[in-house]
This record gives C-alpha cells, structure tokens and sequence, in this order.
C-alpha cells in the first residue's frame, strides 16, 4: 500500500512523506521516503524486501 502525508494547514515550508507498507502473518513491513523521493521507488523497495521476506520463507 502506498501512502503519502499532507501538511496540514496549507503550510507550504511543512515536510510531506512517502510511506509503503506490506503486512505478513508475522511482520508488518513499513518504509518511509524522504521530501520529493518518488512513491514508486519506495514501492519498489518495499515489493523487493517482501519478496525476499518470502523467499526466506518468513
């Protein structure tokens, strides 16, 4: 699932965010990206760290 954060207030100086998550039986995978990274590089990143969650049969 990908997320993004809103300033609130209309603020323009306030930090947004990019968050990804992915949920397993045992673990709740989250990773935030930083002001003005793209969401699709933290989507990917978090598809790649799930993928290998998997593999390790986690």
């Amino acid at each position: 699932m990908d997320l993004r954060t809103k300033s609130t207030g209309g603020a323009p100086n306030c930090d947004t965010w990019v968050l990804a998550s992915f949920l397993f039986p045992s673990a709740l995978v989250l990773l935030m990206g930083k002001e003005g990274v793209h969401g699709g590089m933290i989507n990917k990143k978090c598809y790649e760290m799930a993928s290998h969650l998997r593999r390790s049969q986690y």
